[in-house]
């Protein structure tokens, strides 16, 4: 895929917090003797094994609660803006790896993966952070991202989502072939909130216009020899405040089919 093709992002939490409350209570007790009428099966020798019991258990509370997390955020962007990429609570200097797939409007896969060694503190931040090996080599926040390329046979080109849907990009924190956690991240094509206005008669095109107050600077978007609306091109100028018009100067209907029904 190349670089500027549309880019995803995500946030998803794996959390197991087991109640550990009865345990680190039972390391505060001080007794020093085995009481035969005590049926609860649970009794210290003395209270140097209750504090080592102690120790044990906020040991293993501390685990839990810092379960490991793979974040992308913002979770929904345009897809020329680049996401955080993070995973945390790791162990300092271990070797994970995180992958990314999607499928295209054409329904067609694509993927690329990356190997990172966490920092000191158990951190992978992938906008801080190059690849010790994967589909890409040098620091990149969208990286995993362009980098993807086609899993199936006979793929050639990446394929916008229809109608412009947001194009999901699925990432994965994976260790020794297992998954870890999860989320999402929506590429969007077009600000929510923007306005289309469908034009035909001496001129065929669409109006896009931002969702903010105006006046907005105006812009004339024309394709090329291909024809058609360019209305991705226009759809990413309103997101930015400009008055887009995509003019479709020959072969207008080739656009009209794919972008009339997305009207808002």
């Amino acid at each position: 895929m190349a670089q500027n093709s549309d880019k995803l992002l995500i946030r998803q939490y794996f959390r197991t917090i087991p109640d550990l409350a009865g345990l680190v209570n039972l390391g505060t007790l001080t007794s020093n003797h085995m009481d035969p009428r005590d049926r609860s099966g649970i009794s210290f020798y003395n209270s140097s094994v209750a504090g080592v019991w102690t120790s044990v258990a906020w040991f293993l509370a501390s685990g839990f609660l810092a379960a490991q997390t793979l974040e992308v955020n913002p979770a929904r962007i345009l897809f020329d803006q680049s996401p955080v990429i993070r995973a945390s609570a790791l162990e300092p200097r271990e070797h994970i790896t995180i992958h990314a797939d999607l499928l295209d409007g054409a329904d067609h896969p694509w993927r690329s993966q990356a190997e990172f060694i966490a920092d000191d503190r158990g951190v992978v931040d992938v906008t801080k952070q190059a690849p010790v090996k994967g589909s890409y080599k040098k620091v990149s926040a969208p990286g995993l991202i362009w980098a993807m390329i086609p899993a199936g046979k006979n793929i050639e080109i990446y394929r916008a989502p229809a109608k412009f849907a947001p194009q999901i990009v699925h990432f994965k924190l994976v260790k020794n072939g297992q998954t870890i956690s999860a989320t999402d991240l929506e590429l969007l094509s077009i600000a929510d909130g923007t306005k289309r206005v469908e034009v035909k008669g001496g001129l065929h095109g669409m109006l896009f216009e931002p969702s903010t107050p105006g006046p907005h600077p105006g812009v004339l978007v024309l394709g090329g020899s291909e024809g058609g609306l360019p209305s991705r091109n226009a759809a990413w100028l309103a997101s930015y405040g400009y008055a887009a018009f995509a003019l479709a100067y020959f072969r207008y209907w080739m656009g009209f089919r794919s972008n009339t029904s997305a009207r808002r």
